[in-house]
């Protein structure tokens, strides 16, 4: 599976960068480093505020930048 990595989201105070990233509907994830990356998982929005996130908070805020670039744009 490939991911590309595109614009930068935000940058969490502890460091956490978050990207928008572009994947295949097909694909089928592949940890690659697993010392980096624990999981690969597909979220609706409203569910990545319930899981378990190191830092309290976290999922809240994904799940509100992800809801917002859901949302079409008003003029």
């Amino acid at each position: 599976m490939t991911a590309t990595a595109g614009d930068l989201v935000k940058v969490f105070d502890n460091g956490f960068h978050l990207y928008w990233c572009d994947v295949s509907a097909s694909a089928q994830p592949k940890i690659h480093r697993p010392l980096e990356v624990r999981e690969v998982a597909w979220w609706q929005p409203e569910a990545v505020s319930a899981q378990a996130w190191r830092y309290p908070d976290q999922g809240a805020m994904i799940r509100d930048l992800v809801t917002a670039r859901r949302l079409p744009a008003t003029h």
